[in-house]
């Protein structure tokens, strides 16, 4: 992406200045939430706290160009995508855009979701988001039944939300988010809402930005109903099912040009990863763009429980007066096989 006068063009939307408290009092709730949440900047690190948690499903990178990169994505504050990384992100967007992702795994299980962000200029920018990870109608099997009892069940994770970001100066924005979230598993239903927090902040060397994130903020889950158990005496009685927190993940990274002439831009991403309910990670991902049309994308994550490398690549065109992004990535996952992502945004 070109840069002007020291400062990349997705960065120029003057504001008026503003008290330094503004610029920092976002980052101060942030760290708040962070520890209220136990997602401690300094953590134990390699605490392993696996299955603490509810809707995991939340914790899926969206979208081929983010994942493409490792994940290294909140300090990239520059297009619809930022919906899902961080809100702040949609702050320096100045037209609207929309942006379509779709994720698929082994076992016919899908993830699809929606974005959409419009500037409403000197008053911020909103965007909406949807999203669906589901499968087909499973079997239902047991230990006496492992060929399937004839009967089946469906699996269906949904959330819809609404983000709002604000440029408080040309180079700090902030923002918020909130969505409703929830769980259908074999007739179990469970739904709650959480927040997301965000900042970002154009350091003023060279186009290197550096953001705070804190993301699935919200109390604690549980499913509808009551469960029946068999007591030690054979009898059955019925108990609430146990809460668990959601899967808050604090994150903190930045992105910078590495290198940038003859029609080549490269923008690497450094990201650090603290789940409340797994060990620490290290997002590393670089995107190279040729002429602003082609693009070429490297990550890999360091520590994490089911990723590694990942790569992907997509293509920008316009077509009548609109400038069409199309992504996309490979992840590898391991003993889960492989997840391949397609994105398309829309710039009116």
């Amino acid at each position: 992406m070109p840069i002007r006068n020291g400062i990349p063009t997705y960065l120029k939307r003057p504001r008026a200045r503003c008290p330094w408290y503004c610029v920092f009092g976002f980052c101060i709730v942030i760290g708040a939430l962070t520890v209220t949440s136990q997602a401690q900047i300094i953590p134990a690190l390699g605490g392993q706290r696996a299955g603490t948690s509810s809707m995991t499903f939340l914790k899926i990178g969206i979208g081929a160009r983010a994942e493409g990169m490792g994940g290294a994505f909140v300090g990239m504050a520059n297009n619809v995508d930022a919906l899902f990384w961080n809100p702040a992100g949609i702050g320096w967007i100045q037209k609207p855009e929309f942006a379509f992702h779709y994720l698929s795994f082994p076992a016919d299980i899908y993830y699809a979701a929606l974005g959409a962000a419009i500037p409403l200029h000197r008053w911020g920018t909103v965007g909406i988001v949807l999203g669906n990870l589901g499968t087909n109608d499973m079997m239902e099997r047991t230990e006496y039944l492992p060929q399937g009892t004839g009967n089946s069940f469906v699996f269906s994770d949904v959330f819809a939300g609404l983000t709002y970001s604000y440029l408080f100066i040309d180079r700090f924005a902030a923002g918020v988010g909130t969505k409703i979230v929830r769980e259908d598993l074999a007739g179990i239903h469970m739904w709650g809402v959480m927040m997301d927090l965000g900042t970002c902040y154009y350091t003023g060397f060279r186009d290197l930005t550096f953001a705070v994130t804190l993301v699935n903020f919200g109390p604690n889950l549980r499913p509808e109903g009551h469960a029946q158990v068999t007591d030690q005496d054979g009898n059955i009685i019925e108990r609430r099912y146990e809460a668990f927190s959601p899967p808050t993940i604090f994150r903190m990274g930045g992105n910078m040009s590495l290198y940038q002439g003859r029609g080549i831009r490269s923008v690497v991403g450094v990201q650090l990863n603290h789940p409340v309910d797994t060990e620490e990670s290290l997002s590393l991902g670089d995107e190279t763009t040729y002429l602003e049309r082609l693009v070429v994308r490297v990550g890999y994550k360091v520590n994490h429980d089911s990723e590694s490398w990942s790569a992907g690549a997509g293509v920008i065109f316009p077509f009548k007066g609109h400038r069409f992004h199309i992504d996309f990535a490979y992840s590898d996952m391991g003993i889960l096989t492989q997840a391949y992502r397609s994105s398309v945004t829309i710039e009116l």
